[in-house]
């Protein structure tokens, strides 16, 4: 049994490994055409319900496409088919590599109906943006896109973390900024992400949001709002037992957004 296990383990892909993979990876297939995000009315609008400045998707490099198909680019197994993805009506957000190569994307709906899809491969293990961001200043990590596109007007060295999930590789890469922000959205399961910060081997603050919104991405948070939030909040440490009374209040004792969840 353990000669299995250890064995299991030699055989993980260390960190460094997926990078280099990401490297060699080809640029997805595009098979149609898209429109800048700007001669998009549909854009325009998502963009307006959600409050995301025109600034993010301009640098972001938001597009849209009203019928593509998109094949991804990394190597399949013999026999295998490389995933797929048909894209109707939806604003498309590129999705780079460690490197800067483009490895993916992010299809979300201009309607509320649908939900998000991604091209998949595999792994699906980076981090948005990071060769953008500064590695001399905090990174500040939000869980969603939406939150993230409406801090980076405010703060440029912003991501967030597609999955919520801190697997070794964005550990990795995270552990080369002198310390990291997360901001965690207002429910247990933004907790217990920000439990997994605090476990991991990293230099890692919080900002919470206010107790009367779910996240940055929350309609009761308008731009300038978030602007003052984020200039007279600084960011806080939190430790384990904090952590615990939190997602205790969120699942054992409903605490509605409306009382002060932070109070303890």
């Amino acid at each position: 049994m353990l000669m299995r296990m250890a064995q299991m383990y030699a055989n993980e892909e260390s960190p460094v490994d997926v990078i280099e993979k990401y490297k060699k990876m080809k640029q997805p297939l595009q098979e149609g055409n898209t429109l800048p995000w700007h001669k998009a009315a549909d854009v325009r609008r998502w963009m307006q319900d959600r409050g995301i400045p025109e600034k993010t998707a301009e640098d972001w490099g938001f597009e849209y496409a009203m019928n593509v198909k998109y094949t991804s680019g990394y190597e399949v197994e013999e026999g295998e088919e490389p995933s797929q993805l048909n894209v109707h009506r939806r604003v498309i957000v590129p999705l780079y590599g460690p490197d800067g190569n483009w490895l993916s994307i992010e299809a979300r709906a201009v309607n509320n109906k649908s939900k998000l899809k991604s091209l998949y491969i595999k792994p699906m293990d980076f981090i948005f943006r990071y060769k953008e961001l500064d590695k001399t200043k905090p990174v500040y990590i939000c869980e969603g896109l939406v939150d993230a596109a409406r801090l980076y007007a405010v703060e440029p060295n912003t991501t967030y973390l597609f999955g919520s999930s801190l697997t070794e590789v964005k550990k990795y890469l995270l552990s080369k900024f002198p310390y990291v922000v997360l901001i965690p959205d207002n429910d247990a399961p933004g907790y217990k992400l920000a439990r997994e910060f605090k476990q991991a081997d990293l230099n890692t603050k919080f900002m919470q949001v206010p107790s009367h919104v779910e996240d940055l991405g929350d309609k009761k948070m308008t731009n300038s709002y978030i602007r003052r939030w984020f200039s007279s909040t600084e960011p806080i440490d939190l430790s384990l037992r904090d952590i615990d009374v939190i997602i205790y209040r969120y699942e054992t004792l409903k605490t509605d957004w409306e009382e002060d969840a932070f109070a303890y």
